[in-house]
């Protein structure tokens, strides 16, 4: 998992976005309990999503949206859900990283309309999650 969260953090860097913020949607995409018990799996896919689609990769991309996208490919799975991240985040409704996750979640439509309960909670477990690696970025670096 250190390996692809490398990544994460240098494409992350590269693009401008939070990168422990992107880390934390990754994790929480795989959540298995906790930071420590959850692996990310390249190569998962979802169950089927209530219109068929299904999610896939380390982004856990939705097939409906992205399915031009070289899913397992770690790069271009990571690159295009910085991308969504990125460009969820201009959107003026969505003017918290909070507000991101979840509409990362459900969509900027299913935001707007108001967010199911379950996107609310994937949303406050990725700022859990952010808050923790952001914590032990600090702890690593008080650290001579």
């Amino acid at each position: 998992m250190a390996e692809i969260l490398a990544l994460i953090f240098t494409l992350s860097v590269e693009a401008g976005v939070p990168p422990y913020f992107v880390q934390a949607i990754a994790i929480t995409e795989h959540w298995n309990g906790s930071i420590e018990n959850t692996v990310i799996n390249p190569a998962a896919v979802s169950q089927p999503n209530s219109d068929d689609s299904v999610d896939k990769g380390i982004m856990q991309l939705n097939s409906r949206y992205f399915g031009h996208v070289d899913w397992k490919c770690p790069e271009a799975n990571i690159r295009e859900g910085i991308c969504l991240i990125k460009k969820l985040s201009k959107e003026p409704l969505l003017n918290t990283w909070w507000a991101v996750a979840v509409a990362y979640n459900c969509g900027y439509t299913g935001f707007k309309n108001g967010p199911p309960s379950s996107s609310v909670e994937y949303g406050n477990r990725v700022m859990d999650v952010w808050f923790q690696l952001e914590d032990a970025r600090h702890i690593s670096l008080i650290i001579k």
